[in-house]
């Protein structure tokens, strides 16, 4: 099964459409080889300066600039459902490929670059769109030959 991963329901709802994924399941579509799921918002955050060292819980400019040698990310509390949705999906044996759907802007490609679906073993493609409505995935959709 294809795994596509849109950045809001909405987005995810409309995808569905345009793949025959219409079975509602709790966080995504699945249906004609395709599952489909969708972020909710920022998913994936930076961590919080105190989570490097605790005394940048209080910030004082002869700390700053604050530059870890590596990166800490965090899931909101009001997120866990949907990352842990999405992270079942990504290990679930019958994917076989992951498709970012997700807008080519700075916020999609960031959820596109974030650790989500790092651990993921098989290929990760990208659906270009302009539109992300039934009528304006279409193309992308054929031409991606989803």
């Amino acid at each position: 099964m294809i795994l596509v991963i849109a950045e809001k329901p909405s987005v995810g709802a409309a995808i569905g459409k345009v793949l025959g994924a219409s079975s509602r399941k709790d966080g995504y579509l699945e249906g004609n080889n395709y599952i489909v799921s969708w972020c909710v918002g920022h998913l994936v955050g930076l961590a919080d300066a105190s989570s490097y060292d605790e005394r940048f819980a209080k910030w004082r400019y002869s700390d700053l600039p604050i530059v870890p040698e590596e990166w800490l990310f965090e899931v909101p509390k009001d997120k866990q459902k949907q990352f842990k949705v999405l992270r079942d999906l990504m290990r679930d044996k019958r994917v076989t490929e992951l498709v970012c759907a997700t807008d080519a802007g700075r916020e999609g490609v960031g959820l596109q670059e974030s650790r989500l679906h790092e651990a993921f073993q098989a290929p990760v493609d990208q659906l270009v769109g302009r539109q992300r409505n039934p009528r304006g995935l279409c193309p992308s959709a054929r031409q991606r030959r989803l």
